[in-house]
């Protein structure tokens, strides 16, 4: 009876749309993806399970173009996280005509001892780099680095932006990334929800900065990647310290083993950005479980 079944659903499916296919797809890789993570309730161990990637023979992330939406807010806790990781599809967004706006969280002091020149450093850097994309000029909230402040007032802020903005596409980092800025924008979103929750049809594209993650969506970005290396190379006040372009390339690169084998005897080069994709009622409910389990959100 299951093998019927399953060629009856195989016969129904080619009948289906591509964009109704991937969707489909899309939410059966984050039912498995939401199986592992709440496996675990420890926040420590679910961080473990991902860098771990026992997921990765269960999960095959689907490929997409660009994101469907045409409005897009990105979150960035500082200036170069959404270009390391999803500097391509971002490339690509605006070379398809989507609005693609970007909300820098802190001012970008990674120490005490920096001052408000190295910060406006970091401005003028994400300046240029928005003129090169193309996309609309970034707006800078300028709250203290690693000290994000999780009330009311910020959450609100948040809230109303995606409001005005008439987003239909939110971009912030993997909710279990180890920065503790990346987590508490994630915190925020949850706390926004709150306030008001956000539309159903809005998607939530969580992205890859410093850490693995389970992803559902991949982006080929191989005709894009030199361009990618150009914007990473901006960050000239980053760079200083540690080559970022050269890992957000490299980071591409490894991401590339989703992309299906080319059964040949050269095979080329290969670069692709991967994203945890959600609807809010989705991701919400796995973000909340994991800052119930973490005391303070500062684990």
């Amino acid at each position: 009876m299951g093998r019927l079944k399953n060629k009856i659903y195989s016969y129904l499916f080619q009948f289906v749309s591509d964009r109704i296919k991937k969707e489909l797809l899309r939410e059966v890789t984050f039912q498995v993806s939401k199986r592992f993570l709440l496996e675990y309730n420890d926040p420590e161990t679910m961080r473990q399970l991902i860098q771990s990637q026992r997921y990765k023979r269960a999960i095959r992330p689907v490929l997409y173009d660009v994101p469907e939406a045409d409005n897009i807010l990105i979150y960035a806790p500082h200036e170069d996280d959404e270009t390391i990781g999803a500097g391509g599809t971002i490339l690509k967004c605006v070379e398809h005509g989507k609005r693609v706006k970007t909300i820098y969280v802190t001012d970008g002091a990674t120490s005490i001892k920096q001052t408000r020149q190295d910060t406006g450093i970091r401005k003028e850097e994400a300046r240029k780099v928005w003129e090169y994309i193309g996309g609309e000029p970034p707006q800078f909230w300028d709250l203290p680095c690693r000290q994000i402040p999780l009330t009311e007032e910020t959450a609100a802020t948040m809230r109303k932006q995606i409001e005005e903005n008439v987003t239909e596409c939110i971009f912030v980092p993997f909710f279990l990334e180890p920065p503790l800025d990346h987590r508490r924008v994630n915190q925020l979103l949850l706390m926004a929800h709150r306030i008001k929750p956000l539309p159903e049809a809005i998607q939530i594209w969580s992205y890859q900065v410093s850490s693995m993650l389970c992803p559902n969506v991949m982006i080929d970005i191989t005709k894009l990647i030199d361009k990618k290396d150009s914007i990473n190379n901006i960050w000239e006040s980053q760079n200083a310290f540690f080559n970022y372009a050269h890992y957000a390339r490299g980071m591409a690169a490894y991401n590339s083993i989703y992309l299906p084998k080319e059964h040949n005897t050269s095979p080329q080069k290969r670069y692709v950005e991967l994203f945890f994709v959600a609807h809010p009622e989705e991701y919400i409910g796995l973000i909340n479980n994991y800052f119930e389990s973490e005391p303070n959100g500062n684990k």
